[in-house]
């Protein structure tokens, strides 16, 4: 049987003597024997032992984690309950991160408009940051509720061609414009403006809304506080969504 120094096995695992000794102290790798001048030995089923620690903390799990896993006799049950918790809060962080990462790309694309945002506004902008879900959750029951008057007007279209009777597509239309009139109309009863100037919360009156220049997020609008106007930031009332 091969037995190994600290330092053989800490050049055949590709980590430093320190880490071994470490590993040691905390009870997850114990030399299997010592030499008559007390050096310690390692064999080759220590060495798998260190590579297995070390792909576990790769995989970010700690040295709790992994003490117990070792300690276990079920160690394939325990490994699946570990697994399963890494994997959920691996994946919450990863939406975290993508989050910030959005909010990011609209704060960049705000920034190379016409009328860039400065540095002194970002702590308005920043403001913004705990209401991205609830405006995406919001957005998204927008678009669900839009998707079947345009799939009606499409179907209708469709029909109305079919048959030849052209004259149906006035009445059609009207229709349509009637509805997305009234989707616009709902879609700006629930949400309001903060300005990153003043930090401010407004809402526009309708026409201004409508017409005023606009990012998915943002809206160039006027700040009645401080009469500045700049791209002021989307945001949904507390009642818009459950």
């Amino acid at each position: 049987m091969s037995h190994y120094t600290t330092g053989e096995l800490a050049k055949i695992a590709g980590v430093t003597v320190r880490t071994v000794q470490y590993y040691d102290k905390q009870g997850l790798l114990s030399p299997s024997d010592w030499t008559e001048g007390g050096r310690r030995l390692y064999t080759e089923g220590d060495l798998e032992q260190l590579r297995l620690i070390c792909y576990l903390r790769e995989l970010d799990f700690s040295l709790a984690q992994i003490k117990d896993l070792l300690d276990e006799k079920e160690a394939t049950a325990v490994l699946v309950t570990l697994l399963d918790s890494h994997i959920a809060d691996l994946e919450k962080a990863a939406q975290e991160q993508a989050d910030k990462l959005r909010e990011l790309y609209t704060l960049r694309k705000g920034l190379q408009e016409d009328q860039p945002i400065t540095l002194n506004q970002l702590p308005g902008i920043s403001l913004t940051m705990t209401q991205n879900h609830r405006w995406h959750r919001f957005i998204s029951k927008q678009l669900l509720k839009l998707l079947p008057l345009v799939l009606s007007f499409i179907g209708l279209a469709l029909l109305v061609g079919k048959s030849g009777q052209n004259w149906l597509m006035l009445p059609a239309i009207l229709l349509y414009l009637v509805g997305i009139g009234y989707w616009i109309w709902n879609y700006y009863q629930q949400i309001s403006y903060i300005c990153p100037l003043c930090k401010e919360t407004f809402k526009p009156n309708f026409k201004t809304f409508f017409f005023a220049r606009h990012t998915p997020r943002t809206r160039k609008l006027t700040c009645p506080h401080c009469h500045q106007t700049t791209y002021c930031v989307e945001i949904v009332k507390e009642t818009s969504t459950p």
